[in-house]
């Protein structure tokens, strides 16, 4: 029999500790190549490569099958030139949908944001500043976008303006690039405080939205005017739609939505969005707003919402780190019918002593230090629940097709999460295969 032995990591508070286990979609479009090429989305996920979708169906690329240097998919943004930017761990590429095109070696880590400007050049904001691509890389450093305590490495977002300007958030400053000289807006200049800045996008009309820890700026007449919303936190995402209204994903409370004046807010309790935990959006040319969530990837139309995840699409991994459409955005695919899977394992301590009547709880988000409700998967939005038998054994079945995060109860108020690699979020997750059972065979359960 297979065995894992695994030793606890990290605590969770009420108690809960973490333990480390040791262990084709058919053409449903007759549409040309060309129109499948012009109007397509793609998702990045961090640690298993690329899903793109078009008229033809899904695809999926990896550094194994692709000309991606990596599976860690930083930042994937859509080009009017129909090029779609994917920032990797390890560089820059562009796919039209059929052909690649590699950028090159990098110096900068850590890209949090690209962008491309109507010539066509890309620009990608990284750790300690903001580097630009029109032929060759040229990068102008962090200390161009703030001064003094506002200075940060940390550079947040980016977006170009029509009107060709370049906008970047740090952390506490907001700057602007003219193609000759930077300006920058921080405490003291431009603001009467010290602001946390997170997003930024632009409208229609020109006007610039950053969003902050409490709300939203907008910048117009020279003037910064503040909408604030104490709710809003944990922003990992924005956009504009084509009514002009802002929307605001984040880490733990869905998506916000401001209209100019009011807001409003959508997750997972009153609307089809799949997870609270909204890393990106998209906005194609059909109206459509396209959600990546840590539970797979949402489109809603203003009336209807559409899920995919690898349960039912090709994609290489639910958690979603940021996907863009191109055009009109492709049409939706019929779900794929794919068979469930299931985990089995046993559990014991050290002496090999089966773990009788323990709880065994599964879910598909990431868990953190802490959980305020009854389980550590409580609040999730799929969860499944066994015990184990009298010899330790457990079989968690009929799960559909996906990655899992394996907890258990070995006794009353204690809980363990059971990951295959400290450290390692990817790897946190057990992979369920259509129609097979995953075996981890024995989980031993060690103290610190």
């Amino acid at each position: 029999m297979l065995t894992h032995r695994i030793q606890i990591v990290k605590s969770w508070t009420f108690p809960l500790f973490i333990a480390c286990v040791i262990l084709i979609l058919p053409a449903y479009s007759q549409a040309s190549a060309s129109e499948a090429k012009a109007n397509f989305m793609c998702a990045g996920s961090a640690g298993f490569g690329l899903s793109c979708l078009d008229e033809t169906g899904w695809q999926t690329f990896t550094r194994s099958d692709s000309p991606l240097d990596s599976d860690f998919i930083y930042g994937v943004t859509a080009c009017t030139d129909g090029r779609m930017l994917i920032a990797q761990s390890q560089g820059i590429v562009a796919f039209d949908g059929s052909n690649w095109k590699d950028y090159g070696e990098t110096d900068f880590t850590s890209p949090e944001a690209i962008a491309c400007d109507a010539a066509g050049n890309i620009w990608v904001g990284h750790y300690q500043g903001v580097s630009t691509f029109d032929g060759r890389w040229k990068t102008y450093p962090a200390s161009l976008l703030a001064t003094g305590e506002a200075a940060s490495d940390l550079v947040n977002d980016l977006v170009i303006g029509p009107d060709g300007l370049v906008w970047v958030v740090t952390s506490n400053s907001v700057a602007r690039f003219d193609g000759n000289k930077w300006t920058v807006f921080q405490e003291g200049s431009g603001f009467d405080d010290n602001y946390f800045f997170e997003k930024v996008a632009i409208d229609s009309h020109g006007s610039v939205w950053v969003a902050h820890s409490w709300g939203l700026f907008k910048y117009d007449d020279a003037t910064w005017t503040e909408y604030e919303n104490f709710d809003v936190s944990g922003v990992q995402a924005m956009a504009v739609d084509n009514q002009d209204r802002i929307w605001i994903g984040t880490l733990t409370k869905g998506v916000f939505v401001f209209d100019g004046q009011t807001w409003s807010t959508y997750d997972r309790e009153n609307s089809g969005l799949s997870s609270n935990d909204v890393n990106s959006i998209g906005l194609d040319a059909q109206g459509r707003l396209w959600f990546g969530t840590e539970y797979g990837v949402d489109i809603f139309d203003g009336t209807t919402w559409s899920a995919y995840r690898m349960e039912n699409a090709n994609l290489v991994d639910n958690d979603v780190s940021d996907l863009a459409v191109l055009g009109a955005g492709p049409t939706l695919p019929a779900p794929i019918e794919k068979a469930p899977g299931s985990i089995t394992g046993q559990l014991a301590y050290e002496d090999d002593q089966p773990i009788a009547n323990a709880v065994i709880e599964i879910c598909v988000e990431r868990l953190s230090s802490r959980f305020y409700g009854p389980t550590p998967c409580a609040d999730q939005p799929f969860i499944r629940t066994t015990t184990t038998d009298a010899e330790g054994n457990f079989a968690l079945e009929a799960l559909p097709v996906g990655r899992y995060i394996l907890t258990a109860e070995p006794e009353a108020g204690r809980w363990v999460q059971l990951t295959s690699d400290p450290g390692l979020s990817l790897s946190e997750r057990i992979r369920v295969e259509a129609g097979e059972e995953t075996n981890l065979g024995s989980i031993i359960i060690t103290a610190e």
